[in-house]
């Protein structure tokens, strides 16, 4: 098959979609002023993915399913931080 990207939010659907994925969604512990949104790590683990904690200049690969995920606004960054996450 082909290759899946995701980022942001997107991740957890492919949680819900693809059987034993690993995905990022960002960090799932620490400040929430820094990564307001952490919990969505615990959702992408309850539906029956593998979270995988990145910073926001990193992303993550499954290999065995051909999925690169990253986190983009889901931290509280800048714009160029969120740029160098998934821009081209």
């Amino acid at each position: 098959g082909k290759p899946l990207g995701a980022c942001c939010i997107a991740p957890t659907i492919l949680a819900k979609t693809v059987p034993s994925a690993s995905l990022t969604v960002g960090q799932s512990s620490g400040s929430e002023d820094v990564w307001p949104y952490q919990g969505a790590a615990g959702a992408i683990n309850a539906m029956g993915g593998k979270h995988v904690d990145t910073e926001i200049d990193g992303f993550h690969v499954d290999e065995a399913n051909k999925i690169v995920t990253s986190a983009a606004y889901m931290k509280n960054a800048t714009p160029s931080e969120v740029h160098n996450s998934v821009g081209l």
